[in-house]
């Protein structure tokens, strides 16, 4: 992600009491397990295809609803 890009921040309180901005967590490699960068949009996008059952929004079948269901599984 571009340092200048445009996206949200957590922020905190300072012991003053102030509200800043923290850092953006910038890994230096993807860490295994649960490393995930994304957006809003990003999630919606993939919202809209998991209730559309892996149908993309040309109408084009990306992937089978069996396949698709074990992305709604619990892993380990």
């Amino acid at each position: 992600i571009p340092k200048d890009a445009e996206r949200a921040l957590g922020h905190r309180l300072t012991p003053e009491g102030k509200v800043e901005p923290m850092p953006a967590y910038e890994p230096a490699e993807p860490n295994p397990s649960a490393s995930m960068s994304a957006t809003a949009r990003d999630l919606a996008a993939w919202l809209r295809f998991q209730v559309a059952d892996g149908v993309a929004p040309s109408g084009t079948r990306l992937v089978s609803a069996k396949p698709l269901l074990e992305t709604r599984t619990p892993q380990n």
